[in-house]
């Protein structure tokens, strides 16, 4: 008991401050106080101001979110018309396949521009799925020259085709899934 009680005491003086210098401070409040930075500044992405740029920005963005895993994606984008990017939304004139047709092109540039930049050259295959053909809705495929880069774009799907996206989200497995401007809206959100 008394060489427990001796140990106390030799502990409690070497923590006891001394009058001859400064306390110093501990190792784990400079780490805190003071860490090492070593992340790079992200700058906020700008809005683009042409198609080609649209396009860019979307692939890109595309393809940060398939890296880390996201490989269900939904975009929600601008239509080029007479030379100009405009909402798909009730200003536009003119009906469905209107948008469809101004839809179409930015699609298949995009999944064009998606293999680029996996070092691939997609073949692209279109399927119609609105039954009426009136409805503006479409599935595309590009079979990249390695199953892994396979990606399916639907374009403008409504609620109707729900199941119709189940199925290929799960026959493509872990390959890349793109909703483009779904004709329903997911969240009530006021942009959206």
């Amino acid at each position: 008991m008394h060489l427990y009680a001796a140990l106390l005491a030799a502990s409690a003086a070497a923590l006891a401050p001394s009058t001859s210098r400064p306390p110093r401070r501990s190792r784990i409040y400079t780490a805190i106080a003071e860490p090492e930075t070593t992340e790079t500044k992200v700058e906020p992405p700008k809005c683009p101001l042409n198609a080609e740029a649209q396009l860019l920005a979307a692939r890109d963005a595309i393809l940060r979110a398939s890296k880390d895993g996201v490989t269900r994606q939904q975009l929600r984008t601008l239509l080029r018309r007479d030379g100009e990017l405009v909402p798909p939304d009730e200003t536009w004139t003119g009906g469905i396949m209107q948008l469809y047709g101004a839809c179409r092109p930015l699609a298949r540039d995009l999944l064009r521009k998606i293999g680029e930049a996996r070092d691939d050259k997609p073949s692209l295959r279109e399927q119609r799925l609105d039954v009426s053909g009136v409805d503006g809705e479409a599935l595309l495929v590009a079979e990249g020259e390695s199953p892994k880069n396979d990606a399916s774009l639907f374009i403008q799907p409504s609620s109707e085709i729900q199941k119709t996206i189940e199925s290929v989200c799960a026959a493509a497995g872990p390959r890349l899934v793109l909703t483009l401007n779904p004709q329903f809206r997911d969240v009530d959100d006021t942009l959206d």
